[in-house]
């Protein structure tokens, strides 16, 4: 039955293929072929998964109207996602017969746009908050960031609940979701847009089971804070040891391999301290702008956290 639906919609559409260009959308990419890995991180850290996306089908109508058919893989279940990106990239997510369900983003908006998301999210509306120019993978690229938020109308500026936030970058596309009521962080670890690879696609397994992360009482060992986080050039541990013990902290990065030792089996007495991270790995060499985790034990105790490094 999937794929004979698949192969009606290859017939439906084959003729246009050879009469129209495919429509272009740079804030969302859609060639065939195309594939995305993100990574997502709870923001308590105790959970750490990817997922990978990939166009499947693209065809595009007499009016310039791309359809797009994208294959996810999620640690869980797998499934496709179905658009249309119109002849003005404006993206609409649509059920399997590609009639849309409601606008998404409006990849050509100016900041400030705002628009409702249809009759089946009522109060529900997205704004394009900002614009800006950044890099990507080493590629300049504009950055456009779509909040989602509810209201009791669009005009309305007092009784707004944000919900979260994406970040579209041109040439790559969907890269960001984060804040708000998600309690989670999407970030495009890796693509292969147009047969070029960005980044790294590899999938790895849990982030926990790379860390060995558990969740210990505190006996011995207590962090008072950690400062600051995000950070640019240093951030400090600041600790109290309340009983003597040996102490480790070491910092990962986001694929579990290990950047530095700050403290390597030390024996501390009771007391207060602070350790700082300079952002250099065990070679003396700046690593780059990312998120990482500190892993903090003792003979008792086991803390971990998430740091984010922006240069």
């Amino acid at each position: 039955m999937y794929k004979a639906h698949i192969k009606a919609i290859l017939l439906s559409f084959i003729i246009f293929e050879f009469c129209f260009p495919q429509s272009d959308s740079s804030f969302f990419p859609h060639s065939e072929g195309d594939t995305w890995v993100y990574e997502v991180l709870t923001w308590d850290w105790s959970y750490y998964y990817q997922y990978k996306e990939q166009v499947i089908f693209d065809s595009t109508d007499q009016n310039g109207n791309a359809f797009v058919i994208m294959h996810a893989n999620y640690p869980t279940s797998d499934g496709n996602l179905y658009y249309m990106i119109d002849s003005t990239g404006d993206v609409y997510p649509t059920n399997s017969d590609f009639q849309p369900y409601y606008l998404r983003y409006k990849t050509a908006g100016n900041k400030g746009d705002k628009w409702a998301l249809g009759d089946n999210n009522p109060h529900e509306y997205a704004q394009i908050y900002n614009i800006y120019n950044g890099t990507l993978f080493n590629v300049d690229c504009q950055i456009k960031i779509i909040s989602f938020y509810t209201a009791d109308s669009i005009n309305d500026t007092t009784n707004i609940l944000d919900l979260y936030a994406d970040q579209l970058a041109d040439k790559f596309g969907f890269y960001r979701r984060g804040s708000g009521d998600t309690f989670e962080d999407t970030y495009l670890q890796g693509a292969v847009i147009d047969g070029i690879l960005y980044g790294d696609t590899t999938i790895i397994s849990d982030i926990s089971d790379n860390l060995n992360i558990q969740n210990n009482p505190d006996t011995d060992l207590l962090i008072t804070k950690q400062y600051p986080n995000p950070f640019n050039s240093i951030t400090i541990f600041n600790f109290d040891v309340l009983e003597p013990t040996n102490l480790n902290l070491i910092i990962y990065d986001i694929y579990g391999r290990e950047v530095i030792k700050l403290i390597e089996n030390k024996k501390f007495s009771r007391g207060s301290y602070s350790k700082q991270w300079n952002g250099l790995n065990s070679n003396v060499i700046p690593v780059s702008s990312g998120v990482y985790f500190y892993h903090f034990f003792s003979n008792q105790t086991v803390r971990h956290g998430k740091l984010c490094l922006i240069r």
